[in-house]
């Protein structure tokens, strides 16, 4: 081969080479969100249309706060604010900035003024242009300014001077000359504010919460304080109550319907890093340092976790405004939209001891059977659950019927007199050990369980309560542990397989066929019949259609497979409620039995029991115990979507174009040291 074909040669390698180093560079970019690929002009990133985040404005510095009037958001930032346009979400637009030497750690507005707070004191801006806002007037203030709230024609600020911290009151009525009429010093490091009718709110970590009168603004008065905390960040006031946030302590909540005697209610959250808090609606959003966004309802007797959203950067500042979370950062504005992922909040909880195993509810009470007892708790005031009493035996699964308890376990079975709620009576027990599931039909009670080594079916008449009479049983071929009964049909599940029988006698039930449903040999853990459809739970195969309108010859319609694990089956005309330990709360649309659909989810975790009235919903987490749902907006809203991690996009692209450069370079080497 000569010199020419050799070089030639050579240089297809090499454009072979380059393209490859092109290919690995757009793979490894086609791999990146495009929510972090694109950048427009006006500072805004645009977000996948599923991500929570709508909207999202980049800036350079750090935004200290954030505030929103009608359709636009300011930012303070190291050098003034920023005025930008959020009338879309999506695309935040900046429309105009005011300069300042210094930064601005705070605005509010009064009527078309903006008051901004900075090093240096506070500037009133006339925002009539909003592309140019124009100073109308500035008051001095000496020392480090730390937060300014607006009441009326009252603007409140507190500062730092040496060794003085100084809550300023003045009075803003011409915003042409602000005028001090009073202030509260103190030597004590002044963090946040907050005001409350005549009462100032200001918190420090030296002595914690203090309350002062500020009826007569020339002359503000210490009501009280309490001490202490560690690191305090933000508070907000919301229906008598002091919310107080410590990055290091955790989340305070203080009474504060005498402000001269403030009293703690409690503190949550003592390992979270917070760092700024908002209420709207009875719901608390906190920002949090290494969690992002968290959400609590402030409506029940116990704060209540509800849901954790991450983004980008440090926060400073959130503001809620309608379904809009507005957070800045150091990397600028970030905006949630609360409809995506602000799920339905419960509105009563009830914690239990030991492992949970079934529930019942009958007549404004809510049963629940445990490894150690059966719990009654009263659930008229659904916001405040009421523990009545505890009945103490090992017990999986409970029937009711009339006044009575019906308590299957594994070393004893039960029938309680629950007539009085506060002193149960234990009125005679049933010959069957080991019972997983009974159904009580005209009085008979079905057991599913097992006596020595023969798994059965045990038929109890229980018309006289004191001394139930075993009528009948019937011998399955493998365990069993569940079973549902529509008039003379009972649907027995087992290990691999569906028993169907008839009980028109229980004396003597007749198999009428099988199914088998798992091969695996997973447990069918529910069931339940509606006419001539069985809809099946077998386990972690998700849920299943029966045609059993042939016992002889049953017909799987359909199934929705799931990685998922349902325990408890709940039927209401059309639709199907499933408590699933993996996938929490789930509602599926049956109406055509060959086609199963799920419309909603509700994430609880380790979920294994549901009932649904029109009014609430009660479900059982087997390890955090009752929770209490309105049914009108428990799967009202979408499903809460997961937020993806975010990619680096410029670490794989600086990849690529190296591995570019080096074949480059490598090219230019050859060609100027030739062998």
């Amino acid at each position: 081969m000569n010199q020419k074909s050799k070089n030639e040669l050579s240089n297809k390698f090499k454009l072979s080479y380059a393209l490859l180093a092109l290919l690995v560079n757009s793979i490894l970019v086609s791999m990146v969100p495009l929510s972090t690929q694109t950048h427009n002009n006006s500072g805004s990133t645009p977000i996948s249309a599923n991500d929570p985040k709508i909207g999202r404005f980049h800036m350079y510095g750090n935004a200290y706060c954030v505030s929103i009037d009608g359709d636009y958001a300011y930012l303070g930032t190291d050098y003034g604010f920023l005025c930008i346009s959020i009338s879309s979400h999506r695309s935040p637009k900046l429309i105009g900035r005011y300069q300042r030497d210094f930064p601005v750690i705070d605005i509010n507005f009064k009527e078309k003024n903006a008051y901004a707070l900075g090093i240096g004191g506070i500037d009133c801006l006339d925002l009539t242009y909003r592309s140019a806002p124009t100073l109308i007037s500035s008051y001095a203030i000496d020392g480090i300014p730390y937060r300014m709230e607006i009441e009326d024609n009252l603007a409140f600020v507190i500062t730092k001077y040496g060794d003085i911290n100084t809550l300023s009151i003045f009075d803003i009525s011409d915003s042409s000359q602000l005028t001090i009429l009073g202030e509260y010093q103190t030597e004590v490091d002044l963090e946040a504010l907050a005001i409350s009718g005549s009462i100032a709110y200001i918190v420090s970590d030296e002595e914690g919460l203090q309350c002062i009168d500020i009826s007569n603004t020339s002359n503000p008065i210490l009501l009280s304080s309490w001490n202490d905390f560690e690191r305090v960040k933000d508070i907000e006031i919301y229906e008598s109550r002091a919310y107080v946030l410590d990055g290091k302590l955790g989340l305070f909540r203080f009474d504060t319907t005498d402000p001269s005697h403030p009293s703690l209610i409690d503190i949550s959250l003592e390992e979270n890093c917070l760092s700024s808090i908002d209420i709207k609606n009875s719901t608390i959003y906190l920002t949090d340092e290494d969690e992002g966004m968290i959400f609590f309802d402030v409506s029940m007797k116990e704060i209540t976790y509800n849901e954790t959203i991450e983004y980008y950067g440090v926060d400073q500042d959130i503001e809620v405004v309608d379904e809009y979370a507005y957070i800045a950062s150091n990397f600028g504005l970030e905006i949630i939209d609360l409809k995506s992922i602000a799920g339905p909040i419960p509105i009563g909880r009830y914690d239990t001891d030991g492992k949970i195993t079934s529930m019942q509810f009958h007549d404004n009470v809510t049963y629940i059977g445990t490894e150690s007892g059966i719990l009654a708790i009263n659930v008229t005031n659904s916001s405040i659950p009421r523990f009545l009493n505890k009945f103490y035996t090992q017990t999986e699964y409970l029937a009711i019927e009339n006044n009575y308890l019906i308590s299957g376990g594994n070393r004893e079975s039960l029938i309680l007199d629950e007539s009085n709620l506060f002193h149960p009576e234990k009125i005679s027990e049933l010959d069957i050990e080991f019972v997983e599931m009974i159904k009580v039909n005209n009085s008979i009670a079905y057991c599913v369980g097992s006596i020595s080594s023969s798994y059965k079916l045990r038929c109890f008449d229980i018309k006289n309560f004191s001394a139930p009479v075993l009528l009948g049983s019937w011998n399955t071929e493998e365990s069993c542990y569940s079973i549902d009964i529509e008039g003379d049909i009972a649907i027995i599940g087992g290990k691999t397989k569906i028993f169907i029988l008839n009980i028109s006698n229980p004396a003597a039930p007749i198999s009428l066929g099988t199914f088998l449903i798992n091969p695996e040999g997973n447990r069918i853990t529910d069931i339940k019949i509606c006419q001539n459809i069985t809809f099946v739970s077998p386990g972690c195969k998700g849920l299943l259609s029966i045609d059993i309108s042939n016992p002889k010859k049953p017909i799987l319609l359909d199934t929705y497979d799931a990685y998922n694990c349902i325990h408890s089956i709940y039927v209401v005309n059309n639709t199907i409620y499933t408590a699933d330990g993996v996938q929490g709360l789930q509602k599926f649309d049956v109406k055509n039995p060959k086609k199963i659909i799920l419309e909603a989810t509700f994430e609880l975790d380790d979920a294994i029991g549901i009932i649904v009235t029109p009014q609430f919903t009660y479900a059982v987490s087997e390890k955090f115990g009752l929770f209490i749902f309105d049914s009108n907006t428990l799967f009202s809203g979408p499903q809460i979507n997961k937020i993806p991690g975010y990619a680096h996009f410029p670490v794989y692209t600086i990849f690529g174009l190296c591995f570019l450069l080096i074949i480059v370079q490598k090219t230019n080497w050859k060609k100027n040291h030739p062998q």
